[in-house]
Formats: C-alpha cells, sequence, structure tokens
C-alpha cells in the first residue's frame, strides 16, 4: 500500500500546458458569466430609470 500524499503527479510540458490553457478557458468563461450578470443588473436598473421618469412626468 503506497502513501498517496506523497506521490506526485509529473505532467510533460504538453500536458502542462493543456491543464493551464485549460483552467485559463474555465475562469475566464466564469469571469464573463459574472461581468453578464453584472451587464444584466445594470442594464435593467436603466430601464427601471427610464421607465420612473417617464411615470413621473
Amino acid at each position: 500500500m503506497t502513501n498517496n500524499k506523497n506521490t506526485k503527479k509529473v505532467y510533460s510540458t504538453n500536458e502542462a500546458k493543456l491543464l493551464v490553457d485549460e483552467y485559463i478557458e474555465k475562469s475566464a468563461k466564469r469571469l464573463q458569466k459574472k461581468l453578464q450578470i453584472e451587464w444584466n443588473k445594470q442594464a435593467l436598473s436603466q430601464k427601471k430609470e427610464k421607465l420612473y421618469a417617464k411615470n413621473s412626468i
């Protein structure tokens, strides 16, 4: 029985590059989703402000 805590996987350069690219892509997608949510919130609040302005006249 081996102690898995002390064993580390060694990656080739190409494997490492692929893993880094995959991580960056996933991070970018996550950030893009967060930004899209923020943009949607801002767009909704601007629409509400315009509606309130029209209704208050």
